[in-house]
């Protein structure tokens, strides 16, 4: 075991060293000329809830907080803002109105987005979205499935431990 570690580790240290040497050098600006600074372009993504929002506890809460986070480790290159849905009704207008807005990723969080998605990505081809919870077969959609079942097996096992495990005090 202690051999395979080292093997892992020599593998792990070589490939490293091999992507540092691999970077380019910069060239130096021809003489007589002034370096350009291009304009960093802002990532507008826009998240659309359910009727849970952002403080739900759950799915909405978890991506607005993951995308908080990710414009704060990112700075002025993000730019974050979400719709919530008072209804399923409002699915297709809060999708569609990033979506004309020009956000480069729209996101969608939970399975009851569906339909809305599917509408939504088709009248905005050029438009990314990403679709929690659920699958929509587009080109522009990305979706994001959890393995629900490996919770559940997890769930199974603390239980039969429980079941099984000797009594910690005795009345």
């Amino acid at each position: 075991m202690k051999k395979l570690s080292k093997i892992l580790l020599a593998l792990v240290l070589s490939s490293m060293v091999l992507v540092g040497c691999a970077s380019k050098p910069a060239e130096p600006a021809a003489e007589g000329k002034t370096e350009e600074k291009t304009e960093q372009k802002v990532v507008k993504i826009g998240l659309v809830t359910d009727t849970g929002g952002v403080d739900d506890k759950s799915f909405n809460q978890s991506a607005w907080e993951g995308l908080e986070k990710f414009a704060k480790e990112n700075g002025d290159k993000v730019s974050i803002k979400y719709l919530q849905s008072n209804s399923d009704a409002d699915y297709v207008p809060n999708l569609s109105a990033f979506a004309e807005e020009g956000y480069d990723l729209v996101i969608a969080v939970g399975y009851l987005f569906q339909e809305a998605v599917e509408t939504v990505a088709d009248q905005y081809p050029e438009t990314n979205f990403l679709f929690i919870d659920s699958v929509a077969e587009k080109p522009n959609v990305m979706s994001a499935v959890y393995s629900q079942e490996e919770g559940s097996y997890l769930v199974g096992v603390a239980a039969a431990l429980h079941a099984l495990a000797p009594p910690s005090h005795v009345l």
